[in-house]
């Protein structure tokens, strides 16, 4: 109990930490829990808050110090900088990434005046093109250091989370030689190794599926089929998580027991364990597990019971005393939920399952408890429910078991003889293929995943309130005690009517749907999203028609944004416009193809040939009519409104002009009203106004992400615009406007999705109203 209350405080105590919570609060309150404690000590629980609040005071020192530490690595002084030559060793393996790779890089030195001085600081390198280097390679890197996902909080980036203080984008990298010898480059290579030998005996998409099942790779499958797995909710089945660690436990301890005392044998599993988890990347799912595989496994050889409540505590103190940003990485809530849930709900589960074969009703109720336990997260992280996630998990995890062996198997056979591998491959086949058909087959079903509007916080936390209270209101498989809600709920249903129950809340539940369904809105809407970095527009048109239009914004961001406005029966983009002349706007619409319907793509140029080529393979896969944008191209979008896109040609770089990459602008007319996306550069603009064309426009929407933005004169005298949304970019503390562009703005509506959230804009005859997601 005492590592439960201080796991509880500790966390508690980081969630304070990052709400800006001092540490003097704490220690009065630590100061009066311990005395009503010692007044009350005749209670034997009161004893554990005492416990709990000293833990809260650590974790917050604990947090202070870890942030103060990531903000004192010595490259964090030199991003948003002129060029750097950094050098130091590639930390993770290289993965694919548009046209080239990203890799987690190491800084141990970086260059000045032709001299080398000492540098810390761990850096996300991307590069444009291929990278032929490997984990553990030495290697020199040239490029602009940007802060890791600029204006969101350090503990809420995904990439401070991995401790990343830096990004290299579009960085140029030299191999300068091999990593030296080490245990854990030894594993990266083995990893490496049962990769290709995978790779070898199986064809793809399956050769993608054995490499996540069995080596826990990220981004093995490509764009389409890992969309069917986000629709069923089955990408989880790609990580490495409690099952196969338990899988790999049972396998050294049953080896390890028939040769070595009961004690040695539980030391030796746990180290196999770690080994296993660095082998398969050391991900907070491979580390909660194995964390908590070695409890379990030392626990047995010392004769103790099985207590997943303590074991899954110390599984999050340790792994939050390392990393204290780990506690808002989704990855990390989702695993200890599921372990939770299962531990938990499991039993009950099967106790009212049809008698049956035990692998059968424990595949079963550890499926729904997981599900059960991680609906509101995905939910509210997703904005969607899938509802094939069920009858997909009840056929696809027996099958798991089988896959991870014979893929496992086919891997360490192929190390040894390709041959070998090739004939295990070939019987590995056959669950893969069996697994993939039923995911592929669900996942492309209309009615797969329900979009819903956003949950929130507060509706996780009533989801979860319900759920444990219904739990703890009965004897439960944790030792809790029962918490007397039976009682309660028999003295409020004693006083209402029994028959008028029911349709008390079934009328409840019906004006609640009520209200929180979608109203459709007459005229036409025109969102402009808020996505982060990027540009992403959703118009819907009162006919029905759907138009949407990118400039370099992240497909998974556009999707989470789209898909609540969208009903799940009915989810194609009737016509997509990429403004951005870049390979990463294209990489972006080739991620999103996997994640909504699109019929019709209208491109601008400027894209690398193998870019192209990709995303021409993509369109053909998915049925998509693609075209570039010629000067002068009209659509009807709709039945009423029309478009009328302006290719602008790319400007290289010249002395200290920096290059111009090509883009399109576009104007939608809506009978009288209309709405001009334009490039936030000057020098566009002017080309623009100079070009003839008719650019007259209520609404202006500036794209782009460069740091220096404005407005030419001539060319917004020519909009002249009432409502102006300005880009994304002009957050950045680096982003300058041109001279006069903030007095051009003085008299005009500007809204900006970072500061606004998603802008929406309603045109219904004459009038227009505006509305924004934050006040």
């Amino acid at each position: 109990m005492a590592l439960i209350a201080l796991a509880i405080g500790w966390l508690s105590g980081l969630l304070l930490a990052a709400g800006g919570i001092s540490i003097v609060p704490l220690l009065v309150v630590l100061v009066l829990v311990s005395i009503v404690a010692l007044r009350f000590r005749r209670v034997p629980r009161l004893i554990w808050l005492p416990v709990a609040v000293v833990g809260a005071v650590l974790a917050l020192l604990r947090f202070q110090t870890y942030q103060s530490d990531l903000g004192h690595a010595d490259v964090v002084a030199f991003t948003e900088r002129s060029l750097i030559r950094l050098r130091g060793v590639v930390a993770s393996e290289p993965v694919p990434r548009g046209s080239g790779v990203e890799f987690s890089f190491t800084v141990r030195q970086r260059e000045r005046d032709d001299t080398w001085f000492p540098s810390n600081g761990d850096v996300m390198v991307r590069t444009a093109g291929p990278f032929l280097g490997r984990a553990g390679d030495a290697v020199e890197v040239d490029a602009v250091l940007t802060p890791p996902d600029p204006g969101t909080p350090a503990y809420l980036s995904p990439l401070q989370q991995q401790q990343t203080v830096a990004v290299a984008n579009r960085a140029t990298v030299q191999v300068l030689g091999t990593g030296a010898a080490s245990p854990w480059l030894w594993l990266v290579r083995l990893r490496e190794w049962a990769a290709d030998a995978l790779d070898r005996a199986l064809p793809e998409p399956e050769a993608g599926l054995a490499r996540g099942i069995v080596l826990g790779e990220s981004r093995t499958l490509d764009s389409n089929l890992a969309a069917d797995f986000a629709q069923t909710n089955t990408t989880h089945i790609l990580a490495v998580d409690g099952y196969k660690v338990g899988l790999v436990a049972s396998l050294f301890e049953n080896l390890l027991s028939a040769i070595l005392r009961p004690l040695l044998a539980g030391l030796g599993t746990t180290l196999g364990l770690i080994g296993y988890a660095m082998l398969v990347g050391g991900s907070p799912s491979a580390l909660r597990a194995t964390i908590m595989g070695g409890v379990f496994a030392v626990g047995r050889a010392l004769g103790r019971p099985r207590d997943t409540l303590n074991a899954l505590a110390l599984a999050a103190l340790l792994m939050t005393a390392v990393n204290p940003y780990l506690l808002w990485n989704l990855a990390f809530q989702l695993s200890f939920l599921t372990t939770l849930g299962m531990a938990a709900l499991a039993p009950l589960i099967q106790d009212r399952l049809p008698t049956g074969p035990r692998w059968l009703s424990e595949a079963i109720g550890a499926t729904f408890a997981a599900e059960i336990a991680s609906a509101p997260l995905i939910a509210a992280t997703f904005d969607q429910i899938s509802l094939a996630s069920l009858p997909v998990h009840a056929i696809v995890m027996p099958i798991l078991p089988l896959a991870i062996g014979l893929g496992a198997l086919t891997a360490l056979l192929g190390i040894v003889s390709p041959a070998l591998g090739t004939l295990a491959g070939m019987v590995a086949w056959f669950p893969l293929a069996a697994m993939i058909g039923v995911i592929q087959w669900a996942g492309g079903l209309s009615f797969a995943a329900l979009a819903i509007p956003p949950l929130g916080l507060a509706g996780v936390l009533i989801y979860y309130t319900a759920l444990g209270l219904a739990f703890f209101s009965r004897p439960n498989s944790l030792g809790v005690p029962v918490l007397p809600l039976g009682r309660l709920w028999q003295r409020l249903t004693a006083l209402p009517r029994v028959r008028w129950l029911v349709p008390v809340v079934a009328l409840s539940i019906l004006a609640g749907a009520f209200l929180l369904a979608p109203r459709a809105t007459p005229g036409d809407r025109i969102s402009f999203l808020d996505v982060g970095t990027g540009d992403a527009t959703l118009v819907e048109l009162h006919d029905g028609g759907r138009v949407y239009l990118q400039g370099e914004a992240s497909a998974v961001a556009v999707a989470r944004a789209i898909g609540p406005r969208l009903p799940f029966w009915n989810r194609v983009i009737d016509l997509t416009i990429v403004s951005a002349g870049t390979d990463q706007a294209l990489t972006d619409l080739d991620d999103l193809a996997g994640r909504l319907p699109l019929r019709q793509v209208i491109l601008t140029n400027g894209y690398s040939p193998t870019t192209t080529q990709h995303w021409a393979t993509t369109a053909h896969d998915h049925q998509i009519q693609s075209a570039f944008a010629a000067p002068g191209l009209t659509a009807l979008a709709g039945r009423s409104a029309h478009l009328f896109a302006y290719p602008l040609p790319g400007v290289p770089a010249q002395g200290r002009t920096a290059a111009r990459a090509p883009n399109l602008a576009v104007r939608l007319t809506f009978g009288e009203a209309s709405v001009l996306w334009a490039s936030a550069q000057p020098a566009d603009q002017a080309q623009l106004a100079e070009s003839g064309a008719q650019l007259n426009a209520q609404v202006l929407k500036l794209v782009g992400r460069e740091p220096r933005w404005g407005l030419d004169p001539h060319f917004f005298a020519l909009v002249n615009p009432s409502v102006v949304i300005l880009p994304s970019g002009v957050a950045s503390q680096f982003a300058r406007a041109a001279p006069g562009t903030l007095d051009l703005l003085d008299n005009r509506r500007v809204y900006r999705t970072d500061l606004d959230g998603t802008v929406t804009i309603t045109l219904n005859g004459q009038s227009m109203t505006i509305q924004t997601a934050r006040q």
